[in-house]
């Protein structure tokens, strides 16, 4: 099963995309052929105002959850397309994933990554066999967009954007599901969104119930900054005002900036707050095909909510 078979529908006149169930399970018969099944890990700190639990993805091959949506979307690449060699464009992790995935299929990889980019990130891709070309921080953007770069052939590999990327990643929150399954919310880093719009998807399927939150640093939020999060500042939940709070806490799981502050930039595709500033079923869209606002309201129907509400201690 491939993208083409994603169900499209229209809300408001507004495209939505759907990751297909079956697209998921195939990845999670597939992921662990490369990705590993990481602990869902209880944090112990009794100020906590809700059970709080650490999915462990930096234990991953390449320290990191990308290697899930990498590998199956390498994977389920047509053999022709696949055979010329991957390429994908990443400041790092993701390329780390591709050129995994690479080695795996037995297949060249390239990679365009930003000149900005660290060197310990650079060390770890060559160590893959990728080979690296550098560009400017607009180039690497266009080359995104457009899915092409003159200097580069081969198949192109999306960094988040696409179904099959996006599906590997949802494996992650079937295990969280399997692991914790009366959890309550999820808190999940946002970038491009295929981690927090995967895991999304698999609980719109199986547990609706369970509130997603997407958190972004403060000195890359585009989502709150370009409108979806608008009528959220004043929306924080009980936990991400604790964590807030608690700077040897984020200090200790080495997540100052995306837990300290970054919570503070949780957005919602629906709330009560934005659906009256602008209608139900409304929202902004800029309508680029790699516009992560649309990917996250599609995929997520994620709404923030205050926790730990009727004295119940949730669990995250």
């Amino acid at each position: 099963m491939t993208s083409s078979d994603a169900v499209s529908t229209s809300i408001a006149g507004a495209n939505r995309r759907n990751i297909p169930f079956e697209l998921i399970e195939d990845a999670r018969r597939h992921v662990y052929e490369a990705a590993v099944r990481t602990p869902l890990v209880r944090l112990d700190c009794d100020r906590a105002p809700a059970e709080i639990y650490l999915k462990l993805e930096n234990l991953q091959p390449i320290g990191s959850f990308k290697i899930r949506g990498a590998y199956n979307a390498v994977r389920l690449l047509p053999a022709g397309e696949r055979e010329r060699g991957v390429w994908t464009v990443s400041a790092g992790n993701a390329a780390q994933g591709v050129a995994l995935a690479a080695i795996k299929a037995g297949v060249p990889c390239r990679v365009l990554v930003m000149d900005t980019a660290p060197a310990t990130k650079l060390e770890a891709i060559r160590r893959l066999g990728a080979e690296i070309v550098k560009a400017s921080f607009d180039e690497c953007w266009k080359a995104l967009g457009e899915r092409r770069h003159p200097a580069i052939t081969g198949a192109f590999v999306h960094p988040f954007e696409d179904d099959e990327f996006i599906a590997g990643n949802a494996t992650c929150g079937l295990e969280i599901l399997e692991d914790l399954p009366d959890v309550d919310a999820i808190v999940a880093a946002f970038g491009g969104g295929g981690l927090s719009c995967g895991i999304a998807s698999v609980m719109q399927a199986r547990k609706p119930t369970v509130k997603i939150f997407a958190a972004e640093p403060e000195t890359a939020s585009p989502l709150v900054r370009d409108g979806l999060g608008a009528g959220l500042s004043g929306l924080e939940s009980k936990l991400g005002g604790w964590l807030r709070r608690q700077e040897r806490f984020s200090s200790d799981v080495g997540a100052r900036e995306s837990c300290s502050r970054g919570l503070g930039g949780c957005f919602a595709g629906r709330n009560s707050a934005s659906d009256e500033a602008r209608g139900p079923g409304q929202s902004r869209d800029c309508g680029r095909r790699g516009c992560v606002r649309r990917c996250c309201r599609a995929h997520g129907k994620m709404r923030a909510r205050e926790s730990g509400r009727g004295g119940k201690r949730r669990k995250y």
